[in-house]
């Protein structure tokens, strides 16, 4: 049964094909001869799918039919069948055998031909909207290369693999030809590898001239590279003719050729400018080092201003990409500045001492580092300087304790041989003077004391603390260790009762009442630090503590 894809074709060429004039009607006899030909038993190939009878050759059947077999519809089949019966039935009639065969065998083998004839228009309609689709492609190397292989499927030959990859647009005209190569006419396959082969040479003689255009111009192009100036608008100019339309309509070995020039060229650009680059980052590497080594630092101040053209001599050099300056620049400015920071420490100090030894010093010797120097920042060069600071807020610190301490000490009319005295503390020995002005530091008040006599051997001192409130402390000497008489705390009263003091509740007194720092649990555990164990981070925090507690104790005194 025919397909019904090919029924729907020959139907559409029948509907849309010109008009062709219906078959002659040769006689019986003329048909009788021509079944009888000596060719009726040879073939003649169409294609490789389709051979066709002799007997249907064009020199042979067109004389009687007047078409080609070729031009045939279906119609004209139809016709050529009932012409041929009437001839075989007129043959029966007169009892010719040989010649009803003749006609019979002879309708089968033209008659045949119609199915290979709808297989072959249809490989034709596909071929040839094949061959133009490739014609038609944009002149370029590409279509070159797939009209190649159109050639080559033309020929006969596999190229299927070779597609794969390819995107559908360029695949599908070939697997058309792929399809159809086949089913065609030998002539067909000349008529379109010709057209091909005629398309292609037409191409590569438009690309040979376009090549040998863009040749010209790349040899002039040469020409200005070498000539270019070894700059940055040289530069700028070989960047642009790297660019050229011309290299992509040139021939492979000249685009290659033109490109190594440009690269060369690129590379002496290039080395040039290193070389000129590294003159000037030299020179001006050895003008920083100069104005470094001159930089005048005649007072504690200036060594900000050195700190601040170091960094800005560091972001010249780094903006411009010259690292490796930049550190041996870095490596002259650290000597640089060492160098000022030690000579500055003594004037530095000076300035320092300058500072009252009261309130206001005090409150000044904070930041004085950041600035007398300017430097804020915390770099190990510095931190004598921030001893330095240590130091003398210790001297001042000092200093206005001592104020505060005769202050409290004359408040309560403690004669310097009483303040001298030594008592026994918590655990460790001190003066009477001392406790006093510990108790003060730590918020309490003496409001009376009364020294031994000669009738009595116990001091009695009225105070108040934070720990006990008002009440009335005795204390007598008593012999604290092996050999060791010193004052100590025997007996305390209050309002509501009076309680004997053993050793170790009194040295509990002493630690409850006079230990601590500046009001903070940090401030608490400085305090009770020994001094040399503290960092530096800590005496800066230990100074905060006092300085924060020295105001107190003053103004207390005062309104005593």
């Amino acid at each position: 049964m025919m397909h019904l894809n090919n029924i729907l074709v020959i139907s559409l060429l029948l509907i849309y094909s010109p008009y062709v004039a219906a078959l002659n009607k040769p006689d019986c006899n003329q048909l009788e001869q021509w079944a009888a030909s000596d060719k009726s038993a040879s073939k003649v190939t169409v294609s490789p799918g389709f051979e066709l009878s002799a007997l249907a050759e064009d020199d042979l059947l067109i004389p009687l039919f007047g078409h080609s077999i070729f031009d045939w519809s279906k119609g004209d089949f139809n016709e050529f069948n009932q012409v041929m019966r009437g001839c075989s039935k007129a043959a029966s009639k007169r009892r010719d055998r040989t010649a009803r065969g003749k006609l019979q065998q002879a309708t089968k083998l033209v008659a045949s031909a119609q199915r290979p004839l709808v297989g072959l228009i249809q490989a034709r309609t596909k071929s040839e909207a094949a061959v133009v689709s490739l014609v038609e492609r944009e002149a370029n190397a590409e279509t070159v290369a797939l009209i190649e292989l159109a050639e080559a499927v033309l020929q006969g030959k596999e190229i299927r693999p070779k597609l794969r990859g390819m995107s559908r647009d360029k695949q599908q005209p070939l697997l058309d030809l792929v399809q159809s190569q086949r089913h065609l006419a030998g002539t067909d396959i000349e008529n379109y590898s010709s057209r091909l082969e005629a398309q292609k040479q037409a191409i590569e003689k438009a690309q040979l001239a376009a090549q040998a255009e863009a040749s010209t111009e790349l040899d002039t192009a040469l020409q200005e590279i070498q000539q270019l100036p070894e700059t940055t608008e040289g530069l700028g100019r070989l960047d642009e003719l790297s660019q050229l339309p011309a290299l992509s309509q040139a021939a492979p070995e000249k685009a290659k050729s033109y490109n190594k020039a440009v690269a060369i060229k690129r590379q002496e650009i290039e080395l040039k400018q290193q070389q000129e680059q590294q003159k000037k980052s030299a020179k001006l590497m050895a003008s920083m080092v100069e104005k470094l080594d001159d930089y005048e630092v005649h007072q504690p101040a200036d060594l900000g201003k050195l700190w601040e053209e170091g960094i800005s001599m560091g972001k010249v050099l780094q903006a411009q990409g010259e690292r490796s300056r930049s550190n041996s620049m870095t490596m002259a400015f650290w000597q640089r500045f060492n160098r000022a920071v030690a000579d500055m420490l003594e004037p530095f100090k000076q300035q320092l001492q300058t500072l009252p030894m009261n309130q206001e010093g005090l409150s000044q010797i904070d930041g004085s580092v950041a600035r007398l120097t300017g430097i804020k920042q915390k770099i190990p060069v510095m931190n004598p300087y921030h001893q330095a600071v240590q130091m003398r807020g210790s001297e001042i610190v000092e200093e206005m304790r001592q104020i505060a301490c005769n202050k409290t000490l004359d408040a309560a009319n403690i004669s310097s041989g009483d303040a001298a005295e030594r008592l026994w503390g918590a655990g460790q020995a001190t003066t009477l003077g001392d406790f006093f002005c510990l108790l003060s530091n730590q918020g309490a008040q003496v409001h009376a004391y009364d020294g031994a006599g000669l009738l009595s051997d116990t001091h009695t001192v009225k105070l108040t603390t934070k720990a006990d409130g008002f009440h009335t402390l005795k204390l007598h000497e008593g012999e604290v260790q092996p050999g060791q008489k010193m004052l100590i705390g025997f007996e305390i009263a209050d309002a509501n009762q009076q309680r004997a003091l053993s050793v170790s509740d009194w040295e509990r007194y002493v630690k409850v009442n006079t230990q601590g720092g500046g009001g903070s649990a940090e401030c608490d555990r400085l305090a009770n630090k020994p001094r040399n164990e503290l960092s530096m981070v800590e005496a800066e925090k230990m100074l905060g503590c006092i300085m924060q507690r020295i105001p107190g104790m003053i103004q207390q005194q005062e309104r005593r």
